[in-house]
């Protein structure tokens, strides 16, 4: 019996592919206890489907050939926010799964860290659905801008007080602040240091999902990255 473990404050999905038998009943009877669904998949499409979605979602997969070679070629933005967890029977699969997948169960584990690795695996995937949303709305904004709101953007950034903006851009200091102001307004952010923050937090995201793409198209571990980075 699996020792029980508090709900998870999200609407959690795990989605179990191609997984039968006692693994199937084992799982999802962790995920009832977890306080989150599960669902059988039977084609790794629907998987990036339910990726897709507004759900937090970690992905369970037993390791096959053609599972493994399926995923590493769908490793791309379909799965940015899901966490894969590869199933073994066996500890010589173990290493097959450590070069794509996030975490590994098997069967033998204590009840307790199939539980402990489930939660964190949907809590770490509410993380990167929240932070892959942000990424995108920052994208939106950002496109909205005009020419000379982009330059402006870009010079308060870089630390430049209304002055110097207006020489170097040719302008006067009244059409600067004017120009702040409808930046500020269209990135959703009350003054210049807010803005700098919001920019260098979507760069260091799109670094690390870049990363993720990288390590998981070339087989390498993905990152484990904990619900508190």
């Amino acid at each position: 019996m699996y020792a029980r473990v508090a709900p998870l404050p999200t609407n959690g999905l795990l989605l179990l592919h191609d997984v039968r038998g006692p693994a199937e009943r084992l799982l999802q009877e962790a995920a009832r206890q977890l306080g989150i669904a599960s669902l059988l998949t039977s084609r790794i499409e629907e998987c990036a489907v339910h990726a897709e979605g507004a759900r937090p979602v970690g992905i369970i997969a037993p390791t096959k050939p053609t599972v493994n070679a399926r995923f590493a070629d769908l490793a791309d933005a379909s799965f940015r926010r899901a966490v894969f967890i590869g199933l073994i029977e066996s500890e010589a699969e173990r290493p097959v799964w450590q070069r794509l997948a996030w975490g590994v169960i098997s069967l033998s584990d204590p009840p307790e860290r199939i539980a402990k690795l489930l939660q964190d695996a949907i809590l770490i995937a509410d993380q990167r659905r929240n932070e892959w949303d942000l990424v995108q709305a920052y994208h939106r904004r950002r496109e909205s801008l005009t020419q000379a709101e982009e330059e402006l953007l870009v010079a308060v950034c870089d630390g430049k007080l209304n002055k110097q903006i207006a020489n170097e851009l040719g302008v006067s200091i009244r059409t600067v602040e004017q120009r702040r102001r409808r930046v500020f307004a269209k990135m959703k952010v009350a003054s210049a240091i807010p803005l700098a923050d919001r920019v260098a937090t979507v760069r260091t995201l799109e670094g690390r999902f870049l990363r993720c793409d990288l390590q998981e198209s070339r087989g390498n571990a993905a990152p484990r990255i904990s619900p508190n980075e």
